[in-house]
């Protein structure tokens, strides 16, 4: 007869779970992927930044200042850092109030001048340049309420027939606007 027999059995693991196994895969995978799909991210990101500041140079060398400010613009806000950007964003500015000025714009002129001083407020021949266009505009106001006032008194010098004194305002005025008809007109009016 044969006893109860009692078996004791060992059981050793020869690596990790199928299950286990299968996870770790397809983690791996999917890091894979996805570090794949940053750096193609990534590459069209640059490419795009790339592209941007082509077009901007393009568009400021066609004279297209606003055109290039707004790709500047898009550039900077997906890199802000981006020193090429940054120069050439300089550069465009300091051509546009430059171009603004000669048109005799002096308020675009200034306000071009002062966006450029406020972004970059280390760039001291542009401090220069909005404090000088500002004195200038200054003075020019000043011409215009004296211009305004010489003419107004010559209306009245005229109106009260007192046409010496207009003939004198009026010559006055158009020594400091050769160009204006109205003060031109009345002078010959005077003369008359």
């Amino acid at each position: 007869p044969l006893g109860s027999v009692k078996r004791l059995g060992v059981s050793l693991l020869h690596g990790a779970p199928v299950g286990e196994v299968r996870r770790a895969e397809l983690a791996r995978v999917e890091a894979e992927r996805r570090a794949q799909m940053e750096r193609a991210f990534a590459e069209s990101e640059r490419e795009r930044r790339e592209e941007l500041l082509a077009t901007a140079r393009t568009a400021f060398s066609d004279g297209d200042h606003d055109g290039a400010l707004d790709r500047l613009g898009m550039l900077r806000l997906l890199e802000p850092d981006h020193a090429a950007a940054a120069d050439l964003e300089r550069e465009v500015l300091r051509d546009l109030a430059r171009t603004q000025e000669a048109s005799g714009d002096l308020a675009s002129a200034i306000l071009t001048l002062g966006r450029l001083t406020s972004d970059h407020p280390g760039d001291a021949d542009a401090r220069d340049h909005l404090e000088r266009l500002r004195a200038q505009n200054a003075a020019s106001a000043q011409r215009s309420r004296d211009l305004q006032d010489l003419y107004a008194r010559g209306l009245d010098a005229f109106v009260a027939e007192e046409l010496d004194d207009a003939r004198d305002l009026f010559a006055e005025a158009l020594a400091l606007a050769p160009e204006d008809a109205d003060i031109r007109a009345m002078l010959g009016r005077v003369d008359r």
